[in-house]
């Protein structure tokens, strides 16, 4: 799909155009972070009218819960026949189901306690290699910071390691962008409308 192509815009001719264009910017940018704020507050409102809501609604559907728990339980062979795991009743489905399965460690033992352990095991048949995962990413900002430029000159390992990574062809990559800076408060007496709103 071909990409569209921005609409050409008429550059203001002079700074009073210029400075008419500011104005209706940092007017236009206030007016959006209003509506920004107007439905950050609605959002947050609906939010806690909807906290509320399941505040008063979860108790009495975890009581629902128990009572179909306790009939189940009660009367499963029934229910069930002694074949199947789970029932109709009413409008739901009841029964039992097992849980997703999680790893349990033996008693008294830490995830990093077996780590070790793996890794002392003769690695037959690559044993470790085979239950643990290492995850392995770039430290971008580390590679930036031994590239930038410095005031002093860069010695011993910090220049080893610049040059290295220079040399593989690491480098930075900035350039300029564009900006408008709308101050944070509205300037008193500003009576100016903006003139996308005439």
């Amino acid at each position: 799909m071909a990409r569209r192509k921005k609409d050409a815009v008429e550059a203001p001719q002079n700074e009073l155009e210029a400075i008419v264009v500011a104005v209706d910017y940092a007017l236009l940018d206030r007016a959006v972070g209003r509506a920004e704020a107007i439905c950050d507050e609605q959002i947050d409102q609906a939010k806690a009218r909807r906290d509320e809501n399941i505040a008063t609604l979860k108790p009495k559907l975890d009581i629902a819960f128990e009572k179909l728990q306790a009939y189940y339980s009660a009367n499963e062979d029934v229910l069930t026949g002694g074949v199947r795991r789970s029932v109709e009743l009413g409008p739901v489905t009841i029964g039992e189901r097992l849980t997703t399965p999680k790893l349990k460690l033996p008693s008294g033992m830490k995830e990093a306690g077996v780590i070790a352990w793996m890794r002392s095991v003769r690695d037959v048949g690559g044993f470790a290699k085979r239950f643990m995962r290492v995850r392995v990413e770039l430290n971008k900002q580390a590679i930036i910071e031994a590239l930038k430029p410095t005031d002093e000159p860069r010695t011993g390992q910090d220049m080893k390691d610049s040059k290295k990574l220079a040399d593989k062809g690491l480098s930075i990559r900035q350039k300029d962008e564009f900006f408008v800076k709308v101050p944070e408060e509205e300037p008193a007496g500003n009576s100016f409308t903006p003139a996308s709103s005439e």
